[in-house]
């Protein structure tokens, strides 16, 4: 399906169960909302290992967390989690 993110790997993908699907794509974080098909950034700047699945969950109060590998994979144990909390998705138009 196109979605705009030509020759990008999505690497992680979520949905809140209701009516939101998170995604990463290159070094970043998007929401698409199948109502109304908008795709708005969430948060950019993290570093996801190409053509393989990194961390995208929502937890149970609404953050979301977000694992990236600086290394691109060629360490172990190199990874950091990130934590966007659900106010600030809350406050994304």
């Amino acid at each position: 399906m196109p979605d705009g993110f030509a020759c990008a790997a999505h690497v992680g993908l979520t949905a809140d169960g209701v009516s939101r699907l998170y995604f990463s794509v290159g070094t970043s974080v998007f929401r698409y909302t199948p109502a109304d098909q908008r795709v708005v950034p969430v948060s950019s700047g993290f570093a996801f290992v190409g053509g393989h699945t990194n961390t995208l969950t929502l937890d149970a109060f609404g953050n979301l967390w977000v694992g990236d590998d600086t290394t691109d994979g060629a360490l172990n144990f190199t990874g950091r989690l990130w934590r966007i909390p659900a106010a600030s998705l809350a406050s994304i138009p």
